[in-house]
């Protein structure tokens, strides 16, 4: 092609502004337009040295940390429902008629059981693990038993 005359397509390079190094584009790998091979024009660059660095996290063992809560040395149990007068219930099972809030420890305790009408059969001990305490209505109907229980020293 003759000067002045321009490939369909393509066009002709701007020249740089004045105080602009002009670069140097990639040459193409063959005459199939395939992109340039960016990774060999790259150029590798290193940061400045700020005088800081960044410190990894430190990774601590969370068991090494976290240290046991005291277990309580008191609590109450407190159970609704519908006990008519000469009925049982065992307040540690998990089938229980009604509801109920709280459970034993698991360790020695003493029991104090209310209204008055309401007697301990079967108080916590060794023989149920101290998890099992079964209460009888001697008195009228009633719709709720609270339970105190305190661990022996």
């Amino acid at each position: 092609m003759g000067p002045g005359r321009q490939t369909p397509g393509v066009r002709p390079k701007a020249a740089a502004p004045k105080g602009v190094e002009k670069k140097e584009e990639p040459k193409r790998a063959d005459a199939k337009n395939e992109p340039p091979d960016l990774v060999s024009t790259l150029k590798p660059t290193q940061a400045p040295d700020t005088g800081t660095s960044i410190k990894p996290p430190q990774v601590t063992d969370p068991g090494a940390s976290v240290k046991p809560q005291p277990a309580p040395t008191e609590g109450t149990l407190v159970w609704t429902g519908d006990l008519d007068t000469g009925q049982e219930i065992d307040l540690g099972s998990n089938s229980i008629k009604g509801s109920l809030s709280g459970t034993l420890p698991g360790v020695p305790v003493t029991v104090e059981v209310h209204p008055a009408g309401v007697r301990i059969v079967t108080a916590p001990g060794t023989d149920n693990r101290w998890r099992h305490l079964v209460v009888h209505n001697d008195g009228k109907k009633q719709v709720m038993v609270l339970v105190k229980w305190s661990v022996l020293q």
